[in-house]
C-alpha cells in the first residue's frame, strides 16, 4: 500500500526531490541509443537492496520518450519504489510504423538493465503505450523477450487491426452487437496512411501524398497541437500547395480542414479506405495484427484503457483479455480519468470519484506487478 500512496503523491503533487532522473544509453543491435533513467531517490543515496525495474516503451509520437505524458508518469513510477528505463524508439519517433522495433528495444533495455547493480533482474517489467501497448504484448510471445521480463502493461492498446483502423477513420466501433462513435483523433489516420497509402494498389503512385500525411503528423507534434484543432489548418494548406493536383484529393479525404462538412458519402470512403490498408499493410509489416500473437503470452498481463481514447477505442482492451490466456490477466480497467494516455488527465468530479477509486485500487496491482 506504501508503494501505491507514494506513486499517487508523486503523480499528483510531484515532489522534485522524490526522484533522480539522468540520461543513459542502451546498445541495440549495433546501434547506440538515448533512454532516461529514474529512480527513487531515496535508492540512490545507497543502501538500498535491487530495485524492481519497468521498462516504458512510447507510442508513436514525434516527441518520444520527451512526450509530456511520459515524465510525470516514469517519475510516479519511480518513486512508488522502482528504477524505470524509457528508451528512445527512433522509428516510433519519426512516426515510422515498425513493430519489430518493439521487441528488439525491449531485449536489448532489459539486458541492460538486468546488468545495473541497483536492479534486480528477476523483476524486469514493460509498460507500453499506445503502439507500444500492443507490441509489448506481442514480443512477450517471444520466448527470448518473455525469458527477461516478468509482466507486461499494455495501456490504450489495439487487439485487432481491422477494426482499429475502421474507428481511426470513422469512429465507429461496436462490441458484442452494441455500436459506439466518438469522433476519432485524425492523428492515426494521418500516420497510417502516410506510411502504407502507397501499398494499396489504387493509390501506387500517391507517394507524394503519403509523404504530405505524415509531414502534417510530425508538424503536429513537434508543435504539440492538438490533430484536431483549427490551428493545423495552415500546416494542411501548405502540404496540400505541394502536391500534385492528382493527389489533392486523397489528401483532402484524410486531412479535411478542420471546418469542412463531412458527407455521408465521405465516411463511407473514409472506410473503404481503411479496409483496403488492412491487407497491404499486413502484407508488409505481417506483425501489424496482434491475433496470431496473443494467445502466446506468457507473462503476466495488466491492461488499461481510456473511455474517451479517440486514437484506439476502449472496446479493444475488451478484445485484447479475450485474446489473452485467461490466467494470464491479472487485472483490466477502462477509466474515463484517463484519455489515450495516462497523462492525458483531469481532476475528477463527485460523480467520477467511484472510477477514482477503482484506478487506484488499479495502480497498486499495476505497481505490484513485479
Amino acid at each position: 500500500m506504501a508503494s501505491t500512496g507514494r506513486f499517487l503523491r508523486e503523480f499528483l503533487r510531484p515532489d522534485p526531490e522524490a526522484v533522480v532522473r539522468e540520461e543513459t544509453r542502451y546498445l541495440r543491435d549495433d546501434e547506440t541509443l538515448a533512454a532516461t533513467l529514474y529512480r527513487p531517490a531515496r535508492a540512490v543515496a545507497g543502501g538500498a537492496r535491487p530495485l524492481p525495474a519497468w521498462v516504458v516503451l512510447h507510442g508513436l509520437t514525434r516527441r518520444g520518450r520527451e512526450h509530456e505524458s511520459l515524465d510525470p508518469f516514469a517519475r510516479a513510477l519511480a518513486a512508488s519504489g522502482a528504477a524505470v528505463l524509457v528508451p528512445d524508439i527512433p522509428e516510433w519517433r519519426g512516426l515510422r510504423v515498425a513493430p519489430r522495433a518493439a521487441g528488439t528495444t525491449i531485449r536489448a533495455v532489459a539486458a541492460d538493465a538486468a546488468d545495473r547493480s541497483f536492479i534486480d533482474p528477476a523483476r524486469i517489467g514493460v509498460i507500453g503505450f499506445s503502439f507500444g501497448g500492443t507490441h509489448a504484448l506481442m514480443a512477450a510471445a517471444d520466448p527470448a523477450v518473455a525469458d527477461r521480463v516478468a509482466a507486461v502493461v499494455s495501456w490504450g492498446g489495439y487487439a485487432s487491426l481491422r477494426r482499429t483502423l475502421h474507428f481511426a477513420f470513422t469512429g465507429d466501433h461496436e462490441l458484442d452487437g452494441a455500436s459506439h462513435h466518438l469522433e476519432p483523433d485524425p492523428y492515426g489516420r494521418w500516420i497510417f496512411a502516410g506510411n502504407y497509402l502507397t501499398a494499396v494498389p489504387q493509390h501506387a503512385d500517391d507517394a507524394a501524398a503519403a509523404d504530405a500525411l505524415l509531414w502534417l503528423a510530425r508538424k503536429v507534434g513537434e508543435r504539440k497541437i492538438m490533430a484536431w484543432e483549427p490551428a493545423t489548418d495552415p500546416l494542411k494548406a501548405e502540404a496540400r500547395r505541394r502536391l500534385p493536383p492528382g493527389q489533392q484529393p486523397i489528401f483532402d479525404l484524410v486531412a479535411p480542414p478542420t471546418d469542412a462538412a463531412v458527407t455521408a458519402a465521405d465516411r463511407q470512403r473514409l472506410a473503404d479506405l481503411a479496409e483496403r490498408l488492412v491487407g497491404p499493410s499486413v502484407r508488409t509489416d505481417p506483425l501489424l495484427e496482434p491475433s496470431d500473437h496473443l494467445d502466446r503470452v506468457d507473462v503476466p498481463v495488466f491492461l488499461a484503457h481510456g473511455r474517451e481514447d479517440r486514437l484506439v477505442p476502449w472496446t479493444e482492451l475488451v478484445r485484447l483479455r479475450r485474446a489473452l490466456p485467461s490466467d494470464r490477466v491479472r487485472d483490466s480497467v477502462v477509466t474515463g480519468l484517463f484519455a489515450h494516455s495516462f497523462g492525458e488527465r483531469w481532476l475528477p468530479t463527485p460523480a467520477m470519484l467511484a472510477d477514482a477509486v477503482r484506478v487506484a485500487r488499479a495502480i497498486r496491482r499495476l505497481v505490484r506487478l513485479i
